[in-house]
């Protein structure tokens, strides 16, 4: 929480919920890379925590837009074609894939269209079909509990966390909106607002009770 003098009063406001780089490692770590589903986990969850795409773009995207030539992810619009955008491929990321898009062959098998998903189910009638958000809110629920993390954990956090790493690293304003794919810079500008806010709160605490 963190407060705003509002008519002489403190009105206090929840901070955006964020995932560190501890809670994706506790995450990751409970994804078997050898098992199908693990491999495609610990693949959605790096590719969220490191493009910050909304869970309805990731969930999108399919293999051919992936452009390893620029290093750039190409976006589907989830509404209009002219809401696409383009987002960087960390090097990191683009392994991680390779090792992803190898074990989805080898479950999928060779003949899965290149236009399918980069995420796909895995079994049952729907195996092949997109995945669902609802399906990955039950996975990183799972994954939570089994990595004893007590926050609330939901894809929209790896969104707050990269926001929140990107404004620590100082990254300009533009450069995150266009990142994150903000159509109101306010937006973003708010994202910064309340992680400065947040962190002087915890100097100033700091600086009371450890001078």
């Amino acid at each position: 929480m963190h407060g705003v003098w509002r008519d002489g009063l403190l009105v206090m406001k929840r901070i955006r919920s964020e995932l560190t780089q501890a809670d994706v490692e506790a995450l990751v770590a409970t994804c078997n890379p050898r098992a199908k589903t693990g491999a495609r986990d610990r693949a959605l969850i790096l590719f969220l925590r490191m493009t910050g795409c909304r869970v309805s773009e990731a969930l999108a995207v399919r293999p051919c837009d992936v452009d390893r030539a620029s290093m750039r992810i190409m976006i589907p619009g989830t509404k209009t074609d002219a809401a696409r955008r383009v987002v960087s491929l960390p090097a990191a990321l683009e392994g991680e894939l390779d090792v992803w898009l190898e074990a989805r062959r080898a479950a999928l098998g060779p003949t899965l269209s290149r236009r399918a998903t980069l995420f796909p189910a895995l079994s049952g009638n729907a195996a092949g079909a997109p995945l669902t958000r609802h399906k990955v809110d039950r996975m990183l629920k799972r994954r939570a509990e089994r990595a004893g993390i007590t926050k609330r954990v939901h894809a929209h956090a790896f969104r707050h966390g990269l926001a929140a790493d990107l404004v620590r690293a100082g990254a300009p304003v533009a450069g995150i909106m266009s990142q994150l794919g903000h159509a109101d810079m306010r937006v973003t500008t708010r994202y910064i607002g309340e992680l400065a806010a947040s962190q002087a709160a915890s100097d100033a605490i700091c600086n009371l009770f450890d001078a």
